[in-house]
This record gives C-alpha cells, sequence and structure tokens, in this order.
C-alpha cells in the first residue's frame, strides 16, 4: 500500500543521507551533523565556512514547492524578507525554532509572519490564492512540476500592486508579536491560503495538537511537531517577553539581536 511504500522511500533516503553525512564529515568545514529519521528524514549540519545551519533532505517535492511559494510572497513587499530574517534569527535565539525537538520549524515561523501581514490594515501582501489563483495552481498546484519551478518565472507569473501599508519595519515588528500574544490557537487556526483564520472545530487537524498551521501548499499542519504543554508554554512566553520588551525599547538588542546579528 502507500504506507509501505512510503515508509521504503523513507528507508532509502536515510540511506543516502548517511551516505552523505559520511562524505561530509571528511570536509573540516561541516560539523555538528544530526540525522532526523522523521516522515521527511533531514540531515542537519553547520556549514562553518559559510556560517550557516544546513537542513538537507532527499526527495522531498513539498519542500521544494514551500521555498518557491514563501520566496514569490518575498517578492510582494520588501519588508517581508527582512522582517522573516529577524523573526527566525530571534526564535532561534530563543530556542524555539527546532522542529526535532517539538517546537516551531522555519516555514511554521516564516508563514505566522505572512499571515500576520495579510492581516494587517491595510494588509501588507495579499492572499496569493485568492488574487492569483491560475499562477497558483500552475506553480504549486498538485499536478505541478517541482522541476520546472524556476524562480525568475515563478514570480514572474504573480502581479503585486504597492501595498497601502506605511508601516515601518519597528511598527511591524512590535505588531507581530501582539498578534502571535493575541492569537488564541485552541480556538483558531491561521490559513495563508485563504487569508484569513479559521475555526479549529471545522479544522481538519486533530484536536490535541497545541497550535495549527496550515500549510498552503498540501493543506497539512506544520506545526504538528509542537506536542507537550511545556513547549507551547515555551513558545508563549518567549512571545510574551518578546512583545513586552519591544512595547518599551523599539530596537532589534531589545529581543537581543542587533544588525550584525548571524
Amino acid at each position: 500500500g502507500d504506507w509501505s511504500k512510503t515508509r521504503s522511500t523513507n528507508k532509502e533516503a536515510v540511506r543516502a543521507l548517511m551516505y552523505l553525512r559520511s562524505i561530509l564529515c571528511a570536509n573540516r568545514w561541516f560539523t555538528n551533523f544530526k540525522l532526523i529519521p522523521a516522515k521527511v528524514p533531514i540531515l542537519v549540519f553547520f556549514d562553518r565556512y559559510s556560517n550557516v545551519s544546513v537542513d538537507l533532505n532527499i526527495g522531498n517535492h513539498n519542500g521544494i514547492k514551500n521555498t518557491h511559494y514563501t520566496r514569490v510572497y518575498t517578492e510582494a513587499d520588501q519588508r517581508v524578507p527582512i522582517l522573516g530574517i529577524i523573526i527566525k534569527q530571534w526564535a532561534k535565539k530563543n530556542k524555539i525554532n527546532d522542529a526535532s525537538n517539538g517546537t516551531l520549524s522555519s516555514y511554521a515561523l516564516v508563514l505566522m509572519v505572512i499571515r500576520y501581514l495579510q492581516a494587517c490594515k491595510p494588509p501588507v501582501v495579499p492572499c496569493l490564492h485568492k488574487q492569483c489563483p491560475e499562477a497558483i495552481a500552475k506553480w504549486f498546484g498538485p499536478n505541478s512540476d517541482v522541476n520546472m519551478l524556476s524562480m525568475h518565472d515563478c514570480a514572474r507569473d504573480f502581479k503585486f500592486s504597492p501595498s497601502g501599508n506605511k508601516q515601518s519595519l519597528g511598527e511591524l515588528l512590535i505588531g507581530f508579536f501582539q498578534f502571535v500574544c493575541d492569537y488564541d490557537f485552541r480556538l483558531s487556526y491561521m490559513s495563508v491560503r485563504q487569508g484569513r483564520d479559521l475555526p479549529r472545530s471545522e479544522s481538519p487537524f486533530p484536536a490535541d495538537k497545541k497550535v495549527c498551521i496550515e500549510d498552503p501548499v498540501d493543506g497539512f499542519n506544520v506545526t504538528k511537531a509542537v506536542t507537550t504543554v511545556k513547549n507551547m508554554a515555551d513558545i508563549r512566553r518567549a512571545f510574551i517577553r518578546a512583545s513586552e520588551a519591544l512595547k518599551k525599547d523599539c530596537t532589534l538588542s531589545a529581543i537581543g539581536l542587533s544588525l550584525h546579528h548571524r
């Protein structure tokens, strides 16, 4: 059946990643290897030369679509990528940006940022599925070919008008943390695909999930790794601390970051 086929594919992916790890280990620039045998197996390691953390997987077509999908949103407004980077760096510093340890993935954090920017009044970004349904179907639909995904061609199919929202990055940063602090994940879940928040009672996700954010590409919950009360409490506390700190001092240093933070 499909389950046994997926299981077999995952085993092959794990073996391939183990082989890649054995090769990469010979390079002194690559360190801190961690193989995560999840639904989509991932090899995590640190590239000391570029000073970046790398997540490597095999055969994850949705992951490729997700990357290009969020990249299109960065074309909508120049504040999107900057805010996304700030939030990811902040989350990493506060140890809530690691799905393998039951917290939020980088993809989940970016979707939270996009959903907030959709909810701003006026919106900073539109809902792509509503504004550009043909382009969405072409590039991110179930029958779209990931091998054809070229960022130049892909972005060209999406037409954006300048946002009427003139808030500064600082104002948007404060607003984002307040948005998440006020969000009741027990009652609602975020849908970037629909450009709105929907009741949990009508969601396709299990009721015991602590937080639900819909993947706009495949419809699954991108935060299913957050399964414990403790991890959810840690995430919430981190957001509350940041929100309170920014209200007193709207600078990156208030949340432990700097312009040169890496």
